[in-house]
């Protein structure tokens, strides 16, 4: 992953973590939690100013989900349309946001297509509920979420 120029202490550590995410979504509030949990006295204005800084030169994509949610960050890949190319979960509970490649969602996308001349931009397209985790932990707790 490029670097951006400079490397400061500060900008090492954010970009070390980013590696670590992967091709997953993650918010400046989990970049600031990983770094606290790691000792870094990193503050949340350095994590923002280098989100965005490494927005800028290509090497994050940022994109707000809804209204209401902070804006996620994932690495920029070489195909800067990867998310138009499948479904989001976002978990009520929790936040996670989760990549759904699947045959049936296809099959339904070319349905819409074919049978409503409608398409979908699938960045836009984020179904709502509750991921395994969270339903195990309520359901150990008071019983199903609905």
């Amino acid at each position: 992953m490029a670097d951006g120029g400079y490397r400061t202490k500060q900008k090492a550590e954010i970009l070390d973590l980013i590696g670590e995410k992967g091709d997953y979504h993650f918010t400046a509030a989990d970049i600031a939690e990983m770094l606290r949990k790691k000792g870094s006295g990193t503050g949340m204005s350095t994590v923002y100013r280098m989100l965005d800084k490494l927005t800028e030169e290509g090497t994050l994509r940022r994109y707000v989900i809804d209204g209401s949610s902070a804006a996620c960050y994932q690495i920029a890949m070489a195909d800067q349309n990867a998310c138009r190319h499948h479904f989001h979960l976002k978990c009520l509970n929790c936040g996670s946001l989760f990549h759904v490649d699947c045959e049936l969602i296809d099959k339904l996308t070319d349905h819409i297509a074919t049978d409503h001349g409608f398409t979908v931009d699938h960045s836009k397209t984020v179904l709502y509920g509750y991921c395994e985790k969270c339903r195990t932990a309520e359901n150990s707790d008071k019983g199903d979420l609905q």
